[in-house]
């Protein structure tokens, strides 16, 4: 339990976490499409999908998860099988989500990635850094870091 200072109020409150379960962003996202329909900001309406590559046997070679809301995309996930690296394959990936955004006429593309993974790559799709924040060395002692990317997206054609 923790006492709280807000203005002339004093309120009690305790926090606690556990594993997350669907109806928590359903709760969430109810008040927050409240909160932001009062404001009349646009609702909190996540919408998720996953990108693809396969093989021409239609094996899984890589994919990317991504989030749309608040007219912005978020790269969740991104993973190309290690064997196919350098070979175009992300470079697709990212293209397609890329089209995907300007189509759904969202503004930006924003994505976080370790150092140790990704960082180059994304400055090549056009992203541009944002921000790091630091994560646990390497074996070596060598700092890492959560980079953050951004793209501006440009209109979308009618």
């Amino acid at each position: 339990m923790g006492t709280q200072k807000s203005g002339k109020n004093d309120i009690t409150f305790s926090v606690k976490d556990r594993d997350i379960a669907e109806h928590d962003f359903e709760r969430v996202g109810d008040a927050l499409t409240e909160q932001t329909s009062q404001k009349r900001a646009p609702a909190y309406n996540p919408l998720s999908r996953v990108f693809m590559a396969l093989d021409k046997e239609e094996w899984l070679i890589g994919e990317a998860i991504v989030t749309q809301n608040w007219g912005k995309l978020e790269v969740d996930l991104m993973f190309v099988r290690p064997e196919y690296r350098g070979k175009g394959v992300g470079k697709k990936l990212m293209s397609a989500i890329d089209d995907f955004a300007v189509a759904s006429g969202l503004k930006s593309i924003r994505l976080n990635t370790p150092t140790w993974q990704g960082v180059g790559f994304y400055e090549k799709c056009g992203y541009t850094e944002m921000g790091r924040i630091p994560l646990e060395a390497d074996e070596d002692g060598n700092p890492q870091f959560e980079v953050t990317y951004f793209k501006n997206l440009p209109a979308k054609n009618l």
